[in-house]
């Protein structure tokens, strides 16, 4: 959501507009919705731990669930390269700390954002 509210959406608006944009927010608002509701049906009708692992894995089968893993795994690797971009970004556009390039800040969060995420699931495994 970070990265999407204050530097996806800005680029919207410049292409877009005003129109544009709430045409665009009006249909994720949708396609939101309906995934919300179409996961608690599934987690109501299957309730098993994994989220999108388990209800494919239940569906497509094996293979099916490891591809879901996979897919899941990967989007938790590049969700935070993403915001930490945009986090260094920032930062180099308003000139703190004296920095003129951003890759400091771009390893910094990254480190962060992936040690709290590794830390959470070994809480939940371990």
């Amino acid at each position: 959501m970070i990265s999407g509210d204050f530097a996806g959406w800005n680029f919207g608006l410049a292409e877009g507009g005003w129109g544009g944009l709430f045409i665009a927010t009006v249909l994720m608002a949708t396609m939101y919705t309906c995934m919300v509701f179409g996961l608690a049906e599934l987690a109501s009708a299957l309730p098993v731990a994994g989220a999108g692992f388990g209800f494919a894995r239940r569906a497509l089968g094996p293979l099916g669930g490891f591809a879901t893993g996979m897919a899941i795994l990967i989007e938790y690797a590049i969700a935070p390269a993403a915001i930490s971009v945009f986090i260094g970004g920032y930062i180099e556009a308003l000139g703190l700390f004296g920095l003129t390039s951003g890759w400091p800040i771009y390893l910094a969060c990254y480190g962060v954002f992936v040690e709290s995420t590794c830390t959470a699931w070994v809480r939940h495994c371990g």
